[in-house]
């Protein structure tokens, strides 16, 4: 056994590893080591590894130690590196329930989540880099032009931009455009149909202030009665608006004119099925993933003004939203621009419906917007990216107009809203009403 003073000189981090109790009543220094390391805290971050190949060490990092691990991300040995004196090496834990093993698979699990966000940060930046040829087309004067990029990522001059197309039978093109069409749900009335609107209510001061109500917890968040732009100008319009502290779920569906009915939903498959059979074995035998799928791709644009239709990028803000990007998780390019990687805003539509969950990022707000945009209102836009569809009327579906708010709270509250009654004056309308 260790003496007292042997037990002095040891850190909690050699109790652990040996899997036995640190003494008690040590305090000072160690006590403060042990409060530097909880579960799930960051243990620092982490130097750019060679992939973790088996059998090399890995160079030591700023914390004075070095690593050896597995393509896997399992540690079988560190060393500790210490100035004047022999290096430490301390081997995996052989006893899978011991206190050194929870610590092993603590720094391990920390490990491997650092190289995920490294590997993130990486794909961003690529992504950034493929976007911004659009972005920039799209908020320059000459809106028909815009940098394509070589197969190595340089930028070149500009040049006009198309989606990935192709072209169908002229028969089939007349037969889809004028049957299936794409629509993005909006809650945006009660379970009886009738329009949520703002209202005009007394606040705790009995001054009358405009309340707007809130549609639920997915698109769009409320709709709020707005001050048009200009020195003096009274006028009012009603407009939907997102939170920005929010998060956004939206949902595109495929729909179906029927003769003598409003149109209904459909399976992606009735349209699929058609192109299929126009094609022969041979032809099909050259598709890639997208001909053979109705896969929707999800951006932001500017509804109005001359900024309407062209897609909003993160210059458009006077502050840089965070990361450079406009949603969280962070966009990317369509798969056929990124070596054919789907990114979060790309899906795939099954039984006729393709439903995303996400957020805007920090600073992305109609405050926000720059001098040049001041004013604009938003809209969601989901396009069909299968080359076959893509070109063709009704698979591109936009939302209505909207604004983007930091908070919602000063404009509407929970459990908020209102709707026109028979006199055309705004009632409250209450939970039972909500739309299910």
């Amino acid at each position: 056994m260790p003496t007292n003073a042997e037990d002095q000189a040891r850190t909690p981090l050699d109790f652990a590893i040996e899997g036995v109790d640190e003494p008690e009543g040590q305090g000072g220094e160690a006590d403060q080591a042990r409060a530097q390391v909880q579960p799930g805290q960051e243990l620092g971050a982490l130097p750019e590894e060679g992939g973790g190949e088996e059998g090399a060490l890995l160079t030591p990092d700023s914390s004075g130690y070095s690593v050896l691990d597995d393509s896997e991300g399992n540690i079988s040995k560190i060393t500790f590196q210490r100035n004047g004196s022999s290096p430490v090496v301390v081997n995996r834990p052989t006893v899978d329930d011991s206190a050194a093993m929870l610590l092993w698979k603590l720094l391990e699990t920390q490990r491997r989540g650092a190289r995920k966000r490294r590997v993130l940060q990486t794909a961003i930046n690529k992504a950034h880099a493929c976007m911004l040829p659009f972005v920039s087309m799209h908020q320059s004067r000459e809106r028909s032009a815009c940098a394509t990029l070589t197969q190595d990522g340089v930028i070149m001059p500009p040049k006009p931009i198309q989606w990935l197309t192709k072209l169908l039978p002229e028969h089939l093109t007349t037969r889809i455009q004028s049957t299936y069409f794409l629509q993005i749900d909006q809650h945006v009335t009660d379970r009886h149909g009738n329009a949520y609107v703002p209202a005009k209510r007394p606040n705790a001061k009995n001054h009358m202030k405009w309340r707007g109500s809130m549609l639920g917890d997915k698109f769009p968040h409320a709709v709020v009665s707005v001050k048009q732009p200009g020195e003096g100008v009274t006028t009012r319009t009603n407009q939907f608006m997102c939170g920005a502290s929010n998060n956004v779920e939206i949902t595109v569906r495929l729909k179906k004119r029927v003769e003598n009915s409003d149109p209904v939903n459909c399976g992606e498959s009735e349209v699929l099925d058609m192109i299929t059979n126009a094609y022969n074995a041979n032809q099909r035998a050259n598709w890639g993933y997208l001909e053979s799928k109705l896969v929707v791709y999800l951006y932001l644009e500017f509804a109005d003004g001359n900024d309407a239709g062209t897609p909003v990028g993160a210059n458009a803000f006077d502050k840089v939203p965070e990361h450079g990007a406009i949603f969280s998780p962070t966009e990317s390019p369509p798969s056929y621009l990124n070596h054919g990687k789907l990114g979060f805003y790309e899906m795939k539509m099954e039984r006729g419906a393709a439903t995303m969950t996400f957020s805007f990022q920090d600073g992305v707000t109609s405050a926000n917007l720059g001098k040049s945009h001041k004013n604009r209102l938003f809209r969601f836009v989901f396009k069909a990216i299968n080359p076959f569809l893509s070109p063709l009327e009704g698979m591109t579906a936009v939302s209505s107009p909207f604004l983007i708010k930091s908070v919602l709270h000063n404009d509407v509250k929970s459990n908020e809203r209102y709707v026109c009654g028979p006199d055309g004056m705004a009632v409250d309308s209450g939970p039972a009403d909500t739309p299910k």
